[in-house]
């Protein structure tokens, strides 16, 4: 024992004052990930809306509507507006990952209710799927 008739241990769970210190942060939320899939749908919608702005530029500086001139226009514009649904979608599926994966997790409401959710890509097919069981 230390002078003064303590043994210089503290009680588990409690402060210099006494109080019982916050319990640590689980780390339960969403996280950054969905943030960061948001952050990109946003950089690509505005790289995708720039290339649009500079493939108008081009198509209104082409001579003829067949030259190569109003090909290369029509490439860039088809780049741009894959480039903006693209990143439409990252956003749509940044929100939809955060929303889902945030909130309290009420073990009385989710118990056995198992939802996914899971891209499908293919040589003609992008989209995607969930699934949901009870």
């Amino acid at each position: 024992m230390e002078e003064g008739g303590t043994d210089g241990a503290v009680a588990a769970g409690a402060g210099e004052g006494g109080e019982e210190d916050a319990p640590p942060d689980d780390g339960g939320g969403p996280g950054i990930v969905p943030w960061i899939v948001m952050g990109s749908g946003v950089a690509l919608a505005g790289v995708g809306a720039v290339l649009g702005i500079v493939a108008l530029g081009n198509a209104s500086d082409a001579t003829s509507s067949d030259g190569d001139d109003a090909d290369s226009a029509r490439t860039l514009a088809l780049v741009a507006d894959i480039m903006i649904f693209t990143g439409a979608a990252a956003i749509a599926g940044g929100l939809i990952w955060y929303f889902l994966s945030s909130g309290d997790s009420d073990d009385e409401q989710t118990a056995g209710v198992d939802f996914d959710v899971y891209p499908i890509l293919g040589p003609d097919t992008a989209g995607a799927g969930a699934t949901v069981s009870f």
